[in-house]
């Protein structure tokens, strides 16, 4: 409950307002904030323009934001045109809140001096070497951001403003010693339950299914149940040829000759040879050339067994390798099989590879399904069975017939005592039901994590307790919620009385 308080005291409006007027200011100051190009602006908040150069830039840093947080994931957020429509109106409607901040704090009378620019300089850590201001560092940092010492003192000063207003509405604002207690009740609070289990598993071995249920599932589902491509491939794999020790001598000096330099000549020398080898074999009608390369290279030609790009086998499992069998003409949708070796280039030698077989990816046949597909079934009646059951006998436990769940040879466990915090759902289930009345349990439905069906009995409810500090830290959120509640109906008045007109380009996009 407290993580849960924290988090949302974490996403304040204020905190991203603060960030724009801070960030936009140091990077481009006050003076592309407003255009005089009457004809090119984003917006216009009670007459002040908000320029479209301005939100193109905005939104850029914004994209940059989020690529850093997102990650990969940003990427392909960005492949739909629509998330970056959204992206674009939401730094927009940012901007115009940070515009009515401004006329609201200036409405207000809010001024920073020059003193206290100047102390909230010198009391940043960031400009501080050995505890003390650094004015060198301090205009090395502003050079690497683009800014200067004015435009941040500007971007400060604003940023001060709005912390000032801020902190007056957090200021006015108090919690009843009431609202506080019941909170902490809640979250504190901790109670007594008793719950009987309707086995899953043992229901499962009761089902039985039809061939039709068979089927039609099957083709209901086909997309679960696709076989990956497969391959099987034969390879050689010839190590640094100064360390080979069964290579024939007359090939190996041959090569060596041309191996002097990098592993580049060693492949270029290889090539040769081999393509003289698969001419030879293509004359004799011999078309596994990769035996010939075996018996000069010394080496035993290895075959692997089935596999897919999930299961490479370690010797093959490096990139070139895998382009090769998985993106290459070697598949047998681009060349013939058995015929056409390759040769890859490895940090330690080189691996001479031919694909054998091909399977492309399908769909698995119902045979190979069969069982899975009656694991699932059996599966799916059972916990329809349950949860019938359970409800029914929820029903008649409700309706005073207590004796339902010994009639059903189900029993209740001991009791034992949750808390608001446990990931259990028969716990959070358990809080969600009503308290006890006149000692007469509270009854619920739930799930376990196996996915068991159970019926939860609330006998008791219990009042706990937190340390102080826990209790300060409850109060403070409470706090910072109700300066997020007064900071958003402020903005939200502001929106109101305020006359915001977009520019053309605006609407279209």
């Amino acid at each position: 409950m407290i993580d849960n308080l924290r988090a949302a005291s974490n996403h304040l409006v204020p905190k991203v307002i603060l960030g724009l007027i801070i960030l936009s200011f140091v990077l481009t100051g006050v003076g592309t904030y407003i255009r005089s190009d009457k004809s090119d602006y984003a917006a216009k908040v009670n007459g002040q323009e908000i320029s479209r150069a301005y939100l193109d830039m905005m939104f850029s840093n914004e994209q940059r934001r989020q690529q850093q947080i997102l990650g990969d994931q940003f990427l392909r957020l960005t492949s739909n045109n629509g998330y970056l429509q959204r992206l674009r109106q939401q730094t927009l409607s940012n901007l115009i809140d940070q515009a009515l901040l401004d006329q609201y704090i200036k409405d207000l009378h809010i001024s920073i001096s020059d003193d206290e620019v100047r102390q909230a300089i010198f009391l940043q850590q960031a400009f501080q070497t050995n505890g003390k201001f650094d004015n060198a560092k301090y205009n090395a940092i502003l050079h690497s951001m683009g800014s200067n010492a004015d435009r941040y003192a500007e971007a400060l000063r604003k940023h001060l403003a709005a912390q000032q207003l801020i902190n007056t509405i957090a200021n006015t604002d108090f919690i009843l010693p009431d609202e506080t207690g019941n909170l902490i009740d809640l979250v504190s609070q901790k109670r007594d339950i008793r719950h009987s289990t309707i086995d899953i598993n043992a229901l499962t071995a009761k089902q039985n299914i039809t061939d039709n249920e068979l089927l039609e599932y099957y083709q209901q589902h086909k997309d679960s149940f696709i076989e990956p491509e497969q391959f099987r491939v034969s390879y050689i794999k010839i190590d640094d040829i100064e360390s080979q020790k069964n290579v024939n001598h007359s090939k190996k000096q041959s090569w060596h000759d041309q191996n002097k330099t990098n592993k580049i000549n060693q492949k270029n020398a290889f090539e040769a040879f081999f393509q003289q080898q698969k001419q030879r074999e293509a004359a004799s009608n011999n078309n596994d050339a990769l035996v010939a390369a075996a018996q000069d290279a010394g080496v035993k030609i290895k075959e692997t067994s089935w596999f897919s790009r999930d299961n490479v086998p370690r010797e093959l499992d490096f990139d070139a390798v895998k382009n090769v069998i998985f993106n290459s003409e070697l598949s047998s949708k681009k060349g013939a099989l058995g015929n056409n070796p390759k040769i890859i280039t490895l940090d330690r030698g080189l691996l001479v590879l031919n694909i054998r077989e091909h399977k492309p990816a399908g769909v698995k046949s119902l045979v190979k399904v069969k069982a899975q597909i009656t694991g699932i079934i059996k599966r799916n009646k059972a916990e329809e069975q349950a949860k019938v059951q359970g409800a029914k006998i929820l029903a008649y436990i409700k309706a005073g017939k207590l004796n339902a769940l010994s009639m059903a040879e189900l029993n209740l466990s001991a009791s034992k005592t949750v808390d608001r915090n446990s990931q259990d759902p028969i716990a959070q289930t358990a809080f969600n039901l009503p308290p006890p009345i006149d000692g007469k349990p509270s009854w619920g439905l739930s799930k376990d994590m196996q996915g068991n069906v159970v019926l939860v009995a609330l006998t008791k409810v219990n009042r706990g307790s937190l340390p102080q500090e826990q209790i300060d830290e409850i109060i403070k959120i409470l706090k910072q919620e109700n300066t997020q509640l007064e900071f958003n109906a402020i903005l939200a008045n502001l929106r109101k009385e305020a006359k915001i007109k977009y520019g053309a380009m605006t609407q279209i996009q």
